[in-house]
C-alpha cells in the first residue's frame, strides 16, 4: 500500500467534504433568504458541521437579502435608462418648440416694443407743449392759446 496515494485520498475527501459543508451553509442561507423556513434539526446540523453560528447564519441571511435587493434595483437599470432617455427626447422635442414659440414672439413683439418706446418718446416730448402754448399765446390771458392761428368761424366760443 502506498501512502502517499492514501493521504491524497483522503486529503481529497476532506476537501470534498469541507466544499459539501461550505454548500450546505449556503443552500441553508438562500433558503431562509427566500423565505422558506427549514427544519431546526437541519438547521442545527448545518451550522455544526460548517463550523458557523446562529450568528453567523443571521448576518449571511441578512447578507444574502441585501444583495438581492441591490440586484433587483440593478435589474431595473435598463429600463429606467430607456425611460431616461426617452424623456430626454420629449424634452429637447419641447426645448426645439419653445425656442421656436420665443422666436415667433420676439418676431411678432419686438416691432411692438420697439413702436411703444417711441410712443413714449414723443409723449414725452407733448408733455411740455401745453405749457409752451400758454407761454406762446399770443393773445395773454384770454385763455384761447393756439387759436389765434386759426379762423375765427372755426373757433371756439
Amino acid at each position: 500500500m502506498n501512502l502517499t496515494t492514501l493521504f491524497e485520498k483522503v486529503a481529497g475527501k476532506q476537501k470534498q467534504r469541507e466544499q459539501a459543508r461550505v454548500n450546505d451553509f449556503r443552500s441553508l442561507v438562500a433558503a431562509i433568504a427566500n423565505g422558506q423556513e427549514p427544519d431546526a434539526d437541519r438547521v442545527d446540523a448545518v451550522l455544526y458541521d460548517s463550523g458557523q453560528s446562529l450568528d453567523d447564519l443571521r448576518a449571511a441571511v441578512e447578507q444574502l437579502q441585501k444583495r438581492k435587493a441591490m440586484k433587483a434595483q440593478l435589474d431595473t437599470m435598463p429600463n429606467l435608462e430607456a425611460e431616461r432617455a426617452d424623456l430626454e427626447t420629449k424634452i429637447g422635442k419641447a426645448t426645439e418648440i419653445l425656442n421656436a414659440a420665443e422666436a415667433k414672439y420676439a418676431e411678432m413683439v419686438n416691432p411692438l416694443r420697439w413702436r411703444v418706446e417711441v410712443i413714449k418718446g414723443d409723449l414725452q416730448q407733448m408733455w411740455n407743449l401745453p405749457q409752451q402754448l400758454v407761454e406762446t399765446c399770443p393773445y395773454p390771458g384770454t385763455g384761447r392759446a393756439g387759436h389765434a392761428d386759426r379762423p375765427a368761424e372755426t373757433r371756439g366760443p
